[in-house]
């Protein structure tokens, strides 16, 4: 009879297992709320599937990307999430090659959080590379293909104008657009001159719901049609098809989300732009779907310094580096034409050269510390130190040279920002990272004021506790950083 009511036992469990019974994962949304990097906006504790921990991102702030990488690393060495839908690849993609190989650890981490900091790369693929997560497409290529041309852009501004015409009055807008010539009111103020003018401006730029975008974007196009010039009614109807869109790639996402989890019914993380947070939680109720909505603090954070200016996102878009300075970009750019790697292999090449820093910054703070460096410690593929060049005497203010395989050259300074800086943990890194970018910093902004008249040449990273600076010529060894 015992032997009986065991077999019975395990063929339940067997049954429970296929029907996607498992032992229950508990998100730490506590811990991922406490230090006020994440608020839980919308939970869904019901469901057959998941859980899925949705987080919605503003694709220009760095901020964001700490915070998320933050909370990616707590998902996964608290309760071993290591997957994740990533908006942006197709669905059928995965994450895979490029890898870069290191000496430890510790000095991985620090080459990746550089990287993820700057901007080069962001928090899933510093997840995948620092800890091998599998990231997976959601998008449908020929939806993602659609994008808002500048004619849209700029037909949805004039729209904004003349509905402040319709409401207030010609009179209104002439005197709104005096002062603003005259810098006596700024572009948030003259929008607010019409109430339903900077609501619409609000709603389009900040909504999470693709819904209520689109409905706004008809109300604005049926309410200025007679005021536009044709250009401007083309141009409004392209911003209107591109929301189309964008709420079609929501389903699309959702469902292939959802396909996963049918296949393979097993907790993970989705990334996706805040616009289809509205949506695609809306597709998850339906369909039985647990998951939670964690919005990084940085959402509501625009404008700080930290986010990536148009142009340096235009340039991430296309697959080049951030750095503005041409001189600094061909740097790291590969002899060849690669343009289907062209990303990947800049990115691998910044990895190596951050690394290299990394070696001169630990024998420079070792102790006692490394007057001579071997050609091996020196080297990295592509690159070297010039050996010569190395200036230690003021270890907190380190000088040398690099040079690639064409014979170019950075001048870099390293300069020490966290005195005795030692690594003690990722969770520590991030979380350190992400509070940096948070702040408004006047000594930095002043920092960065002082280093544009030598003509937006040199560029700034920062490293293992120390503040980075590189530049094509010898000017980046004059610039005051006490």
């Amino acid at each position: 009879m015992k032997t009986k009511l065991i077999g019975i036992a395990l063929a339940v469990c067997t049954l429970l297992t296929l029907v996607g019974c498992r032992e229950k994962i508990v998100i730490p949304v506590e811990k991922l709320t406490q230090d006020g990097f994440f608020a839980l906006t919308e939970a869904n504790e019901k469901g057959r599937y998941g859980p899925v921990v949705i987080f919605p991102e503003r694709h220009t702030s760095r901020l964001i990307q700490a915070e998320i990488g933050w909370a990616l690393n707590i998902l996964l060495e608290d309760c071993g999430i290591n997957t994740i839908a990533l908006e942006g690849m197709y669905n059928g993609e995965t994450m895979t090659g490029g890898k870069p190989v290191f000496s430890t650890e510790t000095k991985k981490y620090e080459v990746l959080l550089s990287a993820l900091e700057n901007g080069s790369i962001k928090a899933p693929e510093f997840m995948y590379l620092a800890k091998d997560s599998f990231v997976f497409g959601i998008e449908d290529k020929t939806e993602y293909a659609v994008t808002i041309p500048d004619t849209a852009n700029r037909a949805f501004l004039q729209a904004l104008l003349m509905s402040i015409v319709i409401d207030q009055g010609l009179e209104t807008y002439n005197q709104g657009a005096d002062s603003l010539n005259k810098k006596e009111i700024d572009f948030d103020t003259f929008l607010a001159l019409n109430p339903w003018t900077v609501e619409t401006y609000k709603i389009i730029t900040k909504s999470r719901s693709l819904t209520e975008i689109n409905t706004r974007l008809t109300e604005l196009e049926e309410k200025t049609r007679k005021l536009l010039e044709p250009q401007d009614k083309t141009g409004l109807k392209q911003l209107q098809n591109f929301y189309n869109t964008s709420y079609q790639r929501g389903g699309t996402m959702s469902g292939n989300v959802y396909q996963k989890l049918r296949e393979k019914n097993e907790p993970l993380a989705m990334i996706i732009g805040a616009a289809h947070t509205e949506d695609i939680t809306a597709y998850f109720n339906k369909s039985k779907v647990k998951y939670y909505v964690l919005e990084p603090s940085g959402l509501n954070m625009a404008d700080v310094w930290s986010d990536l200016t148009s142009e340096e996102y235009k340039r991430k878009n296309e697959g080049k580096p951030l750095f503005s300075s041409k001189q600094i970009s061909n740097f790291f750019e590969s002899g060849r034409n690669s343009r289907p790697t062209f990303a990947e292999v800049y990115t691998q090449n910044q990895f190596k050269f951050t690394s290299l820093i990394g070696v001169v910054i630990n024998g420079a703070s070792s102790k006692p510390p490394v007057n001579v460096f071997s050609p091996d410690m020196l080297s990295n593929d592509w690159l070297h130190i010039v050996a010569e060049t190395i200036d230690l005497s003021n270890p907190a203010d380190i000088k040398f040279c690099m040079e690639n395989t064409k014979g170019e050259r950075l001048y870099v300074r390293v300069v020490e920002r966290i005195k005795d800086y030692r690594f003690s943990s990722l969770e520590n890194a991030l979380k350190d990272m992400a509070e940096r970018l948070a702040q408004i910093n006047e000594q930095t902004m002043t920092f960065q004021q002082r280093i544009q008249k030598y003509g937006d040449i040199i560029e700034k990273i920062d490293l293992m506790g120390h503040t980075v600076l590189f530049g094509p010529d010898s000017n980046v060894f004059q610039i005051d950083v006490t």
